[in-house]
């Protein structure tokens, strides 16, 4: 009797699941309709077919191909059928990037769908992925499911560096600035390095073919960046109309087999579109691309309709040049047959407006829209910010910016907006600074704790076109042993750009309960403070929460001026993100032991004075002492 029960049991666990696998092969039975879709088992040498795509506006057009070749496990369970493009079109374009996705038919049937070629080949041959493979993504979760609240408890990790010292490395490295300038036109090794067909050295290779992004113009000095930026996910950028309707086209065309479809990264003043070409829909349901965009499996992302302005023929890799028109719908899965997505609703995006000020012209105001995702918001929010800059003064020479920005998030998380200040001169670009006050961004979009969604930026930036930095080349202590409570003169020499060495007098008191002995004086600019602190008690930065971690990124800049900081030689501790200063020894045996690690950690020295002293221009650079405080003192 028990063993009946326990047969009854197993019985009922496996219904469901037997009832789950009949549904799913009574679900690719009902999608697989042999009066739309031919398999590559039934495909022979010579049988003749066209693909479906655009190559003008957004009219779909056929363009005849002839098959060669079915390839059995050219991918792990996946084949690839192999054909050449024929008449004056292919043989003129060869195989296009933008074309991924392009439905292939024979008799009337799908086959699948244009998404490989090869590189320097001297006939457009194109390698398609077969429609079976591709209609398994649907398989998947096909719901359009934004992520969701996943609170995470306290764990390991650190915050991203601050990318300050990037845009400080470019003000010290001007001389590379201008190289990679005058080297524009090379391709960059780093976009070689994902997209090897661009060399002709390296001889003619077999890849998917690349999702073109057509951004709008093309930034001189954030060229590179952008090309970087959308090369380590295997895309490769043009210079072209990013977003907008300059033909005048259709705003609205049918979501059909052959339309221009792709994800615009940016929308507004700058656009960023990302794009391939659709391959079926039924329904409300499409699929696309016949390769991945990212590879991210799950997705939640914008969908929009294309035009495309017309096709550069190259004899490496042809691509179109195409703008995004309207948000469609949302991409639910990106894998290796396929992308696919729902026509309808849409992932929100992220509104950023910068304000570009300079004293005797009228403000310039430009009005982006973001999208959401966790590796492209900060990065694209960069790229808003330096060509945002770039086009309303210029690219390269002497600058002072003052920029603010301020981030807000969405309500449910409970967060106060991230609001920083900060203030840049130099040679390099100008562009950059105002760029690096978007790096916070992704650190918190990728944090450890909780899910957060940027809700708004907001940028304004303060550009004068004069150099106001002055680097920090001597430092001098009236005393070198100072009593408690007493009053220090510090002489500081600096050096305006292109004048006379300048000394200015300050007065610090140091504080009446100050502890006898060693005491570090450190003086110099807000970035370089930020540095010494992140050095001196690391701890304190690695937060335990979300709101820490905002807290930390806030951090550093403000209005200009020097930062003088006195620092003790007695150690303190740093707990959760905060620091206690000045702890007993007998406290710091029992908080800081060999069997107890993580969340805290020893401070080198505990700060006894912090204070900023406004300054006429910028300051650069640092200088680090050490003095005695001494009761007994003179």
């Amino acid at each position: 009797m028990k063993h009946l029960t326990s047969m009854k049991r197993t019985y009922k666990l496996l219904a469901p699941l037997c009832g789950m696998m009949l549904a799913a092969a009574a679900l690719n039975a009902q999608t697989w309709d042999p009066a739309k879709f031919m398999g590559a088992e039934n495909l022979k040498r010579g049988m003749t077919g066209h693909i479906l795509t655009v190559v003008e506006d957004t009219i779909v057009e056929q363009l005849p191909f002839e098959i060669l070749s079915v390839e059995r496990n050219s991918f792990p369970k996946g084949d690839l059928i192999w054909a050449v493009g024929k008449g004056d079109k292919f043989q003129h374009m060869g195989t296009v990037g933008g074309m991924s996705g392009s439905p292939a038919v024979i008799d009337g049937k799908i086959i699948g769908a244009l998404a490989y070629g090869y590189s320097n080949s001297k006939d457009p041959l194109i390698g398609i992925t077969p429609i079976k493979q591709m209609l398994t993504v649907w398989d998947r979760n096909m719901v359009p499911t934004p992520p969701g609240r996943k609170s995470a408890p306290p764990g390991a990790g650190a915050i991203l560096p601050d990318m300050r010292m990037w845009t400080d490395a470019l003000e010290n490295g001007a001389d590379g600035v201008y190289d990679q300038m005058e080297l524009q036109y090379e391709m960059p090794e780093e976009v070689l390095k994902g997209a090897p067909q661009y060399d002709y050295l390296r001889g003619q290779t077999m890849r998917r073919l690349d999702v073109p992004v057509a951004v709008t113009g093309f930034s001189q000095a954030m060229g590179p960046f952008i090309e970087e930026m959308f090369a380590k996910r295997g895309m490769t950028v043009l210079q072209g109309a990013g977003s907008g309707n300059p033909n005048n086209v259709d705003p609205n065309p049918p979501v059909v087999a052959g339309s221009a479809v792709g994800t615009e990264y940016m929308r507004g003043d700058y656009g960023m579109f990302g794009f391939g070409t659709l391959t079926y829909r039924e329904g409300d349901k499409i699929l696309a691309y016949g390769h991945p965009a990212n590879g991210e499996g799950d997705v939640y992302l914008p969908l929009s309709s294309g035009t495309v302005h017309f096709v550069v023929s190259s004899r490496v890799r042809s691509s179109k040049v195409a703008s995004g028109l309207q948000v469609i719908g949302t991409m639910t899965q990106d894998r290796e047959p396929a992308i696919a997505g729902v026509v309808g609703d849409a992932p929100a995006y992220i509104p950023m407006t910068v304000v570009v000020k300079k004293e005797g012209t009228e403000d310039r105001v430009f009005n982006y829209e973001l999208i959401d995702e966790p590796f492209y918001t900060g990065l694209v929010a960069r790229t808003a910010a330096g060509v945002s800059l770039d086009t309303a003064e210029k690219y390269f020479g002497k600058y002072a910016l003052s920029a603010d920005v301020t981030i807000e998030f969405d309500e449910a998380s409970g967060l106060e907006p991230l609001r920083k200040r900060d203030n840049f001169s130099g040679a390099a670009g100008p562009g950059f600074a105002a760029a690096s006050m978007m790096s916070p961004i992704s650190p918190i979009l990728n944090n450890w704790y909780d899910e957060v969604a940027v809700k708004r930026i907001h940028l304004e930036l303060e550009y004068r076109d004069q150099r106001e930095n002055a680097a920090i080349q001597k430092v001098r202590i009236g005393k070198r042993r100072v009593r408690p409570g007493e009053h220090v003169e510090i002489a500081v020499t600096y050096r305006p750009y292109l004048e006379a060495p300048v000394v200015k007098r300050y007065k610090i008191q140091i504080p009446e309960n100050a502890a006898e002995g060693f005491a570090f004086l450190f003086i110099g600019d807000p970035s370089s403070h930020e540095f010494w602190e992140r050095q001196r008690a690391s701890q304190r930065y690695q937060a335990n929460s979300v709101q820490q971690l905002v807290k930390n990124l806030e951090r550093g800049g403000g209005d200009r001026g020097v930062v003088i900081s006195v620092v003790s030689a007695r150690m303190g501790l740093a707990v959760s993100g905060e620091e206690l200063p000045n702890i007993p020894v007998t406290m710091l045996n029992v908080m800081d032991t060999p069997q107890h690690r993580g969340g805290t950690g020893l401070t080198s020295g505990s700060i006894i004075l912090e204070e900023r002293r406004e300054t006429p221009f910028l300051p650069n650079g640092s200088a680090l002492m050490t003095f005695f405080i001494d009761p007994l003192a003179p």
